[in-house]
């Protein structure tokens, strides 16, 4: 039954109404879009086995940026609501302006895994420079007690973050996509010469608050 509307949604993405052969972009889009709304119960609540947090580093052995320890709390992350986060990355060489960063999202939907488009720079979006937008983000204490300032350049060394709980609020114009669900992100990092830098892979689970 669900590869049935697996199969009938496929096409729906697919094919065209009105008569026409070929569905514009925006037309897919909307489509992928309300698959990606329907609402998913998470896993834990329908019997099956848990997504718990998870996270990995799959870089490679040249790898400069190496995360070393990560979580997140509590699990499934209650939004709106406080966030705990744990962290430890190494820095092996300095990583200066642009640093680029390809992000790659995708949401359990009918026990697939189906990819989050990139849409209002939300999504699975590939940002060729990201330190005007770290420069824009309100440095944790903690960062800045180790030397991070959240701007670039990082400088080589251990950067830790101990348990820090952070109040994480939604906006009005919430993403049809962000809703209860299990997720999955693969996240790759690229120094200023284009050379990856680090590899980050991590699972979740959201759940709305109503």
């Amino acid at each position: 039954m669900k590869m049935l509307v697996l199969v009938l949604v496929v096409v729906g993405l697919v094919s065209l109404s009105n008569g026409r052969e070929v569905a514009s972009e925006q037309e897919t889009l909307d489509r992928l879009n309300a698959l990606l709304s329907l609402p998913q119960p998470l896993a834990r609540y329908r019997g099956f086995s848990p997504l718990l947090f998870q996270w990995s580093d799959c870089g490679s052995k040249t790898s400069s940026l190496i995360l070393q320890n990560l979580t997140i709390s509590p699990d499934p992350v209650l939004l709106p609501g406080n966030v705990t986060v744990t962290l430890t990355v190494t820095l092996k060489e300095v990583l200066a302006a642009p640093i680029k960063l390809a992000l790659t999202l995708k949401k359990k939907v009918l026990g697939f895994h189906v990819t989050i488009p990139c849409e209002d720079n939300l999504g699975s979006c590939t940002y060729d420079d990201i330190c005007p937008m770290i420069a824009k983000i309100k440095c944790p204490k903690q960062f800045i007690t180790d030397g991070l300032t959240c701007k670039c350049p990082f400088a080589a060394k251990n950067y830790t973050l101990p348990a820090t709980s952070f109040s994480v609020t939604l906006p009005s114009d919430l993403p049809s996509f962000l809703a209860d669900g299990d997720y999955t992100a693969e996240a790759k990092v690229y120094d200023a010469k284009g050379t990856e830098a680090g590899c980050f892979t991590l699972a979740l689970s959201l759940k709305v608050k109503s």
